[in-house]
């Protein structure tokens, strides 16, 4: 038998995923579900004495997994990377916004010269009518 890094045995974690694939899926979910609420030397003696004991074995090894250094710093990592893309995006939807408020800031000036051009033409064209109508 072969120790993995985690200190459990392969041939455990590969029996416990045997026992996973033999057994129907409603049975294999209420087993596991067993398993993953024994909290008592009792309970775990009396799932052990039902066969259970690579799944119990197994559920060690994801728990021994799960608290190593290794685990809990590629955990850290992957929360990390969360927060950066998160982060990202916040700041590269800030940045579109800014682009488009100022385009449109940009846009307004223009149509706002071009409004003030033509109430300029328009008050030229009135002028010019009242010097035509008195001559």
């Amino acid at each position: 038998m072969k120790n993995s890094k985690f200190g459990v045995c392969d041939e455990t974690v590969k029996d416990g995923l045997s026992l996973l694939d033999k057994e129907d899926s409603g049975r294999k979910i209420g087993l596991w579900l067993k398993v993953l609420a024994a909290e008592t030397e009792e309970e775990i003696t009396e799932l052990k004495e039902m066969g259970l004991s690579s799944m119990i074995e197994a559920l060690a090894a994801y728990r021994n997994l799960k608290s190593s250094s290794e685990f809990l710093e590629a955990e850290r990592i992957h929360s990390k990377a969360r927060h950066d893309e998160a982060q990202a995006l916040y700041n590269a939807k800030r940045k579109r916004d800014k682009y488009w408020q100022d385009v449109i800031a940009k846009k307004d000036a223009e149509i706002a010269a071009i409004d003030a051009e033509i109430a300029d033409k328009k008050a030229e064209i009135s002028k010019l009518r009242e010097t035509l109508k008195e001559g």
